[in-house]
């Protein structure tokens, strides 16, 4: 380097062209290299689909479980057409003890999914009231049958093997605030 300066073969770098340099793609490349466009409405149909596939699976473990037991006609998945219940199958153990259930299905198995803030409050009222509140993992929805994975989650609030990440906020413009 000391003998490129001394023999003055530094090259000089404009501010300018220093400038672009540190963008990586500008507006116009990064447009030009969008190829699709993801219709979103689509892709929420698509995940509802997902979802009742899910919920239907699981309905029908449910009724498998309790068969022959006077439980098996009380199993009442109509829950999860309203989301203010915050679970989706109202089921019962062996025992006629009432079990809520939330599902939870992904097209992979063991991939993270979503809980709301509602389900995780449902889930907290749930346990306050002695009652039994689980989550039904539900992955490979899409493979053969037999490939389906059934994962219970006795407590999603366990801390110590389940991190509950925030992930959406509403945000709502206030009206008429001064600063």
């Amino acid at each position: 380097m000391e003998e490129a300066i001394e023999k003055n073969e530094i090259e000089l770098v404009s501010e300018k062209s220093l400038r672009a340099s540190s963008v990586m793609f500008t507006f116009d490349e990064l447009r030009s290299k969008v190829t699709c466009v993801i219709d979103y409405l689509k892709l929420h149909e698509f995940q509802m689909q997902i979802g009742k596939l899910g919920e239907a699976y699981v309905f029908e473990q449910e009724l498998e479980k309790l068969e022959g037991t006077p439980y098996f006609t009380l199993v009442d998945d109509s829950k999860a057409a309203d989301p203010k219940n915050g679970y989706d199958i109202l089921s019962y153990d062996v025992d006629g003890n009432v079990i809520f259930i939330e599902v939870k299905t992904t097209i992979k198995e063991g991939s993270d999914f979503y809980i709301s803030q509602h389900e995780v409050n449902t889930a907290r009222e749930c346990q306050a009231m002695g009652g039994k509140y689980l989550l039904y993992r539900v992955g490979n929805i899409l493979g053969e049958k037999q490939h389906i994975t059934l994962e219970t989650i006795d407590n999603i609030l366990d801390t110590a093997l389940y991190e509950l990440e925030p992930y959406n906020y509403k945000v709502r413009k206030r009206n008429n605030i001064e600063c």
